[in-house]
């Protein structure tokens, strides 16, 4: 009897992924557990669990920029731009864009979506 309650107890221990997540958890955040990295986006699950991110949407990661990334179960959906101005549409405060990708300082690639549910401004700049 107690070694089938061994067997048991080392069962739920299992991380057949290898990620830092055993079986159990990834079942219980919906992760795969055979996956190591289960939304792919290059971060495997137990560290975006480490770093307070969603494992399972490929645009909430950790990123070495201190930058304070949301763990959204969805995207969000772009509703502009809702603005005109001299016959021409522009975004105006509250309009959702759609997702783009930049470059940040550290290499990183970094997506818009990443901060969903957080107020972001962007400011561009040129020489001329």
């Amino acid at each position: 009897m107690r070694f089938i309650s061994l067997l048991t107890l080392l069962a739920c221990q299992a991380d057949t992924d290898g990620d830092g997540l055993t079986d159990v958890e990834e079942e219980r955040l919906g992760t795969n557990p055979e996956d190591s990295d289960s939304d792919d986006d290059g971060f495997d699950d137990g560290a975006e669990i480490e770093a307070e991110t969603n494992p399972n949407w490929v645009y909430s990661h950790p990123y070495d920029g201190d930058y304070y990334v949301s763990w959204c179960n969805t995207p969000p959906i772009p509703t502009g731009p809702t603005g005109e101005v001299d016959g021409k549409s522009v975004y105006r405060p509250g309009d959702v864009l759609e997702n783009f990708t930049w470059i940040d300082q550290n290499g990183q690639y970094v997506d818009l979506y990443s901060f969903c549910g957080h107020l972001v401004v962007i400011q561009f700049s040129a020489l001329c």
